[in-house]
Order: C-alpha cells, then structure tokens, then sequence
C-alpha cells in the first residue's frame, strides 16, 4: 500500500462474509486534474492577408521579388471588406428598425401590427421599383368572383352542349 492510498475497516455482517466482522476497503488518494491552458486563438488571417500570403509564397517559388504594383493588393481587399461589412451592419440596423426579425405569435395584435408594417414596407419597395402594390383583400375576393363566375358560364355551357349532344 502506497501512501497515496487509505484502508478503511467497515463493519459487515459476519454470515455472508464467511465469520468476517470487519472488511477492508482501500481508497485510492483522489487524482490531481490537470487543467488545459486556456485558448487563446492566434493571428487573425483576413483574405487580403491571406492573399499577401499566396503572392509571396508564388512568387519565392518562382525565385522572383514580389512586383511593386501587388504589393498592397491585400490592404485594398481588406479595406473594401469592410467598407461593404459596414455598410451591411448599416441596412442591417435598419431593416431591424423597420420591421423586427422575430415574427411575434400569430393571432397577437403585435402580429398584425407587423404584417402591416410588412406589406407597407412592401408596397413601398414595389413602387420605388416601379411594380403595382400588391392587392388588397378585396381586389383578392373579387377576383375570386371572377374566377368562379367564368367557371360556372364555363359548365353552364358544358350542360348545354351535352343536352345538345354535340
């Protein structure tokens, strides 16, 4: 027995343990848990630094310097770059002032005030377009109408050929 580990003598029932009144049990000392350094990532690579990357990796594989003209072709990707994030996290920001990007429950006035607030933010983008707004629930039932009258005209005059037999 290492000094790492203890013996306990706990008392048993002497019948089931062939006349034994006492047993022992050993417990191991408890292990120490190494905790793994925390991560802390390195470098972040963007793709015009990447892009450096791949230049002079080509270029010193081909033995020739890297030509003038390339040499801050990466600082003009990433400066696009975030010219364009910017100006996404702007219409970002402002298509969540506009119109939330959780639809509330159905049926809760914050639902219909949203889907208001929807079909006129969509009526507005068709018409700077150029497009018709979109109908409304009338225009809808009665083209509705339409439909089912031409479709009755239509059998009316089925029943009538067929009365004909023609």
């Amino acid at each position: 027995m290492t000094t790492a580990q203890k013996k306990l003598w706990v008392a048993c029932n002497p019948d089931m343990f062939d006349g034994a009144t006492r047993m022992s049990i050993t417990v191991p000392k408890r292990q120490e848990v190494i905790q793994p350094k925390p991560f802390s990532p390195g470098p972040v690579w963007t793709l015009g630094k990447e892009v450096d990357a791949a230049l002079q990796e080509w270029y010193a594989a081909k033995g020739l310097p890297v030509p003038p003209d390339e040499v801050g072709i990466g600082l003009q990707i990433d400066a696009a770059t975030a010219v364009e994030e910017e100006s996404f996290l702007a219409a970002v920001e402002k298509a969540e002032q506009e119109l939330p990007s959780v639809i509330p429950p159905f049926g809760t006035p914050e639902f219909w005030d949203y889907h208001r607030k929807k079909k006129a933010l969509e009526n507005k983008r068709r018409a700077e377009a150029g497009l018709p707004p979109l109908p409304t629930k009338k225009e809808l039932e009665a083209e509705k109408e339409k439909k089912r009258a031409e479709k009755a005209a239509n059998k009316a005059l089925v029943d009538k050929m067929a009365k004909l037999k023609i």
